[in-house]
């Protein structure tokens, strides 16, 4: 196999050849085509080492995936594109560059904290009841579930049991980051 196989950097020099050549040919409103082409264009610099032309690759399939929908291509480019930005050791650009990556596929990233209140009471063995969440019982009879929901569907699945016990529901807060440790959550 190896004797039909150019040497590396020719293969790379071919595909960049073909790649520049296909993009020359296609009609500027095959913008699928056109997109893979690019990316392919893009790592094919990416391996040989020229940064630069790949991270202009790169950044284009961005700007023109986004103008037709594509998000196979668009985060395979932004991926691309944060592996040359670490190495180029710009490491605030390359997390910035990979949350939107995260953004970019869906990633629900970190479940959502709610404080519950409900009017009455249960004792705190209900917490495995309640999925995990933290139970505060109150001196004003009410009670607090306070905790991770990693969806809606989990918060709806949350407040059927507190209907199923006829227990009167108070309110439901989603809580911002780091503010689930303070004793109460004002609405």
């Amino acid at each position: 196999m190896s004797d039909v196989l150019p040497p590396c950097g020719l293969r790379w020099l071919t595909i960049i050849t073909q790649s520049r050549r296909a993009l020359e040919y296609l009609h500027p409103d095959n913008l699928p085509v056109r997109t893979a082409t690019t990316w392919t264009l893009g790592y094919a610099y990416q391996l040989q080492g020229d940064r630069a032309a790949a991270s202009q690759a790169y950044t284009e399939i961005i700007a023109t995936g986004k103008s037709f929908g594509d998000s196979i291509y668009t985060i395979a480019a932004t991926i691309n594109l944060d592996q040359l930005q670490e190495a180029d050791n710009q490491l605030s650009l390359a997390t910035r560059t990979y949350r939107r990556v995260l953004q970019l596929a869906g990633d629900p990233g970190q479940p959502t904290v709610y404080q519950i209140r409900i009017k009455g009471q249960l004792g705190r063995q209900w917490t495995d009841w309640f999925g995990g969440l933290t139970i505060t019982l109150e001196d004003n009879g009410e009670m607090l579930l306070t905790g991770p929901v990693v969806d809606q569907a989990a918060l709806h699945g949350v407040l059927r049991k507190v209907r199923d016990l006829g227990m009167p529901l108070l309110s439901v807060i989603r809580v911002k980051p780091g503010q689930a440790e303070a004793p109460d959550v004002k609405q």
